[in-house]
């Protein structure tokens, strides 16, 4: 059961150390991909 839970951690540990990655990348690096912009849009309108 063990083999079995260390993949799937691991996947998760790179799943968040990427998202965090994107996130912090995205402030100096624009990604079109990133969904951070299309959040800021609709506070923008309503600002």
């Amino acid at each position: 059961m063990n083999n079995k839970n260390r993949p799937v951690l691991a996947m998760v540990a790179a799943v968040l150390v990427l998202g965090l990655s994107a996130c912090s990348t995205t402030k100096h690096e624009p990604a079109p991909e990133a969904p951070a912009p299309v959040v800021m849009e609709p506070k923008a309108d309503r600002g």
